[in-house]
């Protein structure tokens, strides 16, 4: 798969932190922080199903049904599938998987 093509606009914060909310089976509605090298306007690979994503990505959450995500100023973006899982590689690199 090409990431490159499929790249969005998630947020931008002079913290270099976006906060992402959402369901979690068996946990309920939860918070998580998505922590990034440096300030800046940041955007994300997505991808949808079952794809391969490269061994230099680490899991950082997943969410079920549904995760928004919100950055200094306001809600920037919803997404919805059974399984949302966000990857995080380096300082900036980021991949949204759908399932």
């Amino acid at each position: 798969m090409d990431y490159q093509k499929n790249t969005e606009h998630i947020g931008s914060s002079d913290i270099g932190i976006l906060i992402l909310s959402g369901f979690e089976r068996g946990k309920g509605f939860q918070f998580k922080k998505l922590f990034f090298g440096e300030d800046g306007t940041y955007s994300a690979y997505i991808v949808n199903g079952q794809t391969h994503i490269p061994d230099h990505y680490e899991l950082i959450c997943e969410f079920n049904t549904w995760m928004r995500i919100y950055d200094d100023d306001h809600f920037v973006r919803k997404f919805s599938a059974d399984a949302i899982r966000v990857y995080r590689s380096g300082d900036r690199g980021c991949i949204i998987q759908l399932i």
